[in-house]
């Protein structure tokens, strides 16, 4: 199927598969809903303020309503008593979740599921939820607990193209501890692309840690720890980051790096 044709036809099938009494009911006023989508920064200051540190270090939120036919019915019923107000995809790490924004005891609530096992789950983990509107966008934050936690809560700062450049410059850190640390494989998984990185089996990736522990150890962490020194070229919205490679003896004169879905890959391209 190609084009609108195929659009029409899923957009049916998701309408007859969600349930009738589940679905998205926005509402402006509802900050949290309305402000949501996008990606968050865990920010350690504000958590140890709140006394709760460490969590993912970035979340993506994306709206997409025809999650919910991908929701075990038993949990569909449960979810339908109470409003939704926003439904889509949260990524944290590697993975992704179907998540709703929804409301419990009158404070708004952010309900994930198992990333994969929507369908066999017959439980979904909550997080009470706030999320303060600066008066511009890149100013706003996201706090979360727990939920049944009363006190202590997860501090989350909106990310923009600005703050990018932070967290490529965490990412290279890690980078350059897993090169020491001599854990090239979770380098590999880490930090390659998903594309490239899905071509690969786990023979192939010992081989390729076979090469990097021969010699080419040395060299990538040459490299990562001259850009990690200098200011990247920053495009398209700073999602692309480029450097000219100045180091003696390495074969490559540049080194780039994309962010898909608020995370810092190696660019395979």
């Amino acid at each position: 199927m190609k084009g609108w044709i195929a659009v029409v036809l899923v957009s049916f099938a998701n309408a007859q598969q969600i349930p009738s009494d589940l679905r998205v009911q926005p509402d402006a006023d509802n900050e949290l809903a309305a402000s949501l989508v996008g990606t968050w920064r865990l920010d350690d200051g504000l958590g140890k303020r709140l006394g709760a540190v460490g969590g993912a270090p970035t979340m993506q939120f994306a709206s997409d309503p025809g999650v919910l036919v991908r929701v075990a019915p038993k949990l569909a019923r449960e979810l339908a008593k109470n409003r939704v107000y926003l439904a889509g995809t949260m990524r944290r790490g590697v993975k992704k979740h179907v998540f709703v924004v929804t409301e419990q005891a009158g404070n708004p609530t952010i309900v994930w599921l198992p990333a994969g096992g929507e369908k066999a789950a017959v439980d979904s983990h909550k997080w009470g939820a706030s999320l303060v509107q600066a008066k511009h966008a890149d100013g706003d934050m996201l706090f979360i607990k727990a939920h049944g936690n009363k006190r202590g809560a997860r501090g989350y700062v909106r990310e923009s193209s600005k703050s990018g450049a932070l967290v490529l410059a965490a990412a290279l850190e890690d980078m350059s501890r897993l090169l020491v640390t001599g854990k090239e494989k979770e380098f590999f998984k880490t930090y390659m692309s998903p594309e490239l990185l899905a071509t690969k089996d786990e023979q192939e990736l010992d081989a390729m840690v076979d090469q990097v522990r021969k010699g080419h150890n040395k060299v990538l962490l040459r490299i990562v720890r001259d850009v990690a020194k200098r200011k990247p070229t920053l495009t398209r919205k700073g999602d692309y980051a480029s450097w000219s490679i100045k180091v003696e003896g390495v074969p490559v004169d540049t080194f780039q790096m994309e962010r898909v879905d608020g995370r810092w890959f190696i660019r395979s391209r």
